[in-house]
């Protein structure tokens, strides 16, 4: 049983993302994206 609004962990994806010199990698790679209802309604994290 879930509870409102409460957060799951559906899976990871792997992709793309731009990059330059100078930037945290380890950062830019630990971003979240919330999803409610298939609509990205949060991105936490560097992008």
């Amino acid at each position: 049983m879930l509870e409102l609004n409460q957060e799951v962990n559906q899976f990871q994806l792997e992709g793309f993302f731009r990059a330059e010199k100078g930037d945290n990698l380890i950062s830019k790679m630990q971003v979240e994206i919330v999803l409610r209802d298939g609509v990205i309604e949060e991105i936490r994290g560097d992008i």
